[in-house]
């Protein structure tokens, strides 16, 4: 059987759902591409975009694309014209009907080496309401050349009429053990940090969230440092919450939450991750694992505290999420978190 979208790590059903579009050429003119950030939305975007002008897509013993041909190379490098990447203005939060209008204008152009001309939309889902209108009609009625994908963390942000007129495929999270090899093959930097200190690697691997990207960028020290510090906090909240401990203690855990905004959310975030999985392993022991990469470690907190109490904590922590995404002061959100918490 041929091969298709080989250096896709796991990602097993999205590459079944597109593996006859590719060997057949019959993919959509128009693809959402939906996942977490990290999750090799570009990296799909552009694979596709290579099979679709691989100079080798008819050779049974290569696959599709066969990333060697000079059309792949190119393509996968940033480098051929004909594979365009629209992505909003610097600084700006939303991608504005300006750079659509823009892309409508150079949709009727034909392609400059290839016979397809390809329009990559990197966060599609920052168009404006009035963007998305400006695409629409070029999407219902595109030149036969022309093939769109819209990236995209979350479609729910599009209008359903570009829904409608796009097929959608969504990333997968990886398991991390194919995280781990992926980046022991291709990173330097894991490779040392796995011989110099496995456990903070294992905390790498669970802190990517399934994602390949988000675990290379914690490769830089200073996020590392951040992301371990996070997750150690976490667990020393579970053991707060767990057990009676002194006022010291529970000083000393308030005290580690920072004063960054961004900082803090990380912090919210991570504990609430590890809630999840206590929680959802006192519901069923066989429960994925989101935070805790020992089994045993997350039953023993979840064997050392009472559902009820679990669920309050959780509520409790989302309503400080909320606040602090609402921009509200972060002292007085974290005093009364720990009051809803009775812990102070």
């Amino acid at each position: 059987m041929k091969q298709v979208l080989t250096s896709i790590v796991g990602n097993a059903s999205l590459k079944r759902k597109l593996y006859s579009d590719i060997l057949s050429s019959s993919l959509s003119h128009a693809y959402i591409i939906e996942g977490k950030k990290g999750s090799g939305k570009h990296t799909l975007a552009y694979l596709l975009a290579a099979s679709v002008s691989c100079e080798n897509s008819k050779n049974e013993s290569l696959p599709t694309p066969c990333l060697t041909c000079s059309t792949c190379r190119r393509i996968l490098e940033g480098n051929s014209p004909d594979v365009i990447l629209v992505s909003k203005e610097k600084d700006k939060v939303f991608l504005s009907v300006d750079i659509i209008r823009e892309l409508r204008e150079d949709v009727n152009l034909v392609a400059n080496e290839l016979d397809t001309k390809i329009y990559v939309i990197e966060d599609a889902g920052l168009m404006t309401t009035e963007a998305q209108n400006a695409l629409l009609l070029t999407l219902e009625e595109p030149p036969a050349f022309v093939k769109f994908f819209l990236l995209c963390e979350n479609s729910e942000s599009l209008l359903e009429t570009i829904k409608s007129r796009c097929q959608k495929v969504s990333t997968e999270p990886i398991d991390i053990s194919d995280i781990d090899t992926f980046l022991q093959k291709n990173n330097t930097d894991a490779k040392r940090l796995k011989l110099s200190s496995p456990e903070s690697y294992n905390e790498l691997l669970m802190a990517s969230e399934g994602t390949i990207g988000k675990a290379i960028e914690l490769l830089d020290e200073n996020k590392l440092e951040q992301t371990l510090a996070a997750r150690a906090l976490a667990r020393d909240f579970l053991g707060a919450i767990s057990k009676k401990c002194s006022s010291e203690l529970f000083a000393s855990i308030i005290g580690r939450f920072d004063k960054k905004r961004d900082v803090i959310q990380t912090q919210f975030y991570t504990i609430e991750t590890a809630l999840r999985d206590v929680i959802a392993i006192q519901r069923t022991e066989d429960a994925p694992l989101l935070f805790f990469h020992s089994r045993d470690e997350a039953l023993s907190f979840a064997d050392s505290v009472n559902t009820r109490k679990l669920m309050s904590v959780y509520s409790a922590l989302k309503e400080a999420q909320d606040s602090i995404s609402q921009n509200a002061n972060m002292r007085l959100t974290l005093i009364s978190f720990f009051a809803n918490i009775n812990i102070i």
